[in-house]
């Protein structure tokens, strides 16, 4: 099922979606950033292509991306290292 397939759900998702993605305490570029950086951790692929080119088109440069992808790294990183150490006692 998609959420398409649902009007009164995807209505509230729509809705949702778009309060979320307003200019608040965070301006709309940083969300987007913070979008692609919590879709590369959930694996979702067109996440990432869709929130990458809105956050590009909100004036988010090749040197903040390189620095999104490195703190992706990095928690990826240390997340494996804690179960490393968690599963060694």
């Amino acid at each position: 099922m998609r959420l398409s397939d649902s009007p009164e759900l995807n209505d509230g998702f729509v809705g949702f979606y778009k309060r979320v993605f307003t200019d608040g305490a965070l301006d709309k570029k940083t969300k987007e950033m913070l979008a692609v950086a919590f879709a590369y951790g959930d694996g979702c692929v067109p996440c990432v292509r869709a929130h990458e080119a809105k956050a590009r088109r909100l004036g988010m440069t090749d040197a903040e991306y390189r620095e999104l992808v490195a703190v992706c790294e990095v928690i990826a990183a240390g997340s494996v290292r804690e179960r490393f150490v968690e599963s060694t006692g």
